[in-house]
């Protein structure tokens, strides 16, 4: 695959990893998240990606989602309210609590 622009100084090429750092012209969480990246290559799991390297990028203010497609769970963060006066409330989904959601048991719902 010819994944260019290729740029080692902010986007290194990382086996069998895609990632996209918020924006392709975007140095700063590129670089941040590409050290996480290899700091936790082959150990990376649902809990490690909310905890260790969204949280330590800052990336997924307004929403973010995690997916285990080994187990079909999605874990789910959204933004608190943006006019919150609540002392210690996180307002960016990435430090917010996550939901879990098992899609086998939801596809199988019958309605």
């Amino acid at each position: 695959t010819d994944m260019r622009p290729d740029n080692q100084t902010w986007h290194p090429r990382i086996p069998d990893v895609v990632y996209w750092g918020m924006d392709w012209l975007c140095p700063t969480f590129s670089t941040v998240l590409a050290r996480q990246l290899q700091q936790y290559y082959g150990a990376i799991d649902p809990l490690t990606t909310i905890k260790s390297i969204t949280a330590r990028v800052q990336t997924g203010n307004v929403h973010e989602a995690v997916y285990d497609l080994t187990d079909n769970i999605v874990y789910v963060s959204v933004m608190g309210p943006a006019n919150s006066t609540v002392p210690g409330l996180p307002k960016d989904a990435y430090a917010r609590q996550f939901t879990r959601l098992n899609m086998t048991a939801l596809f199988h719902e019958e309605y």
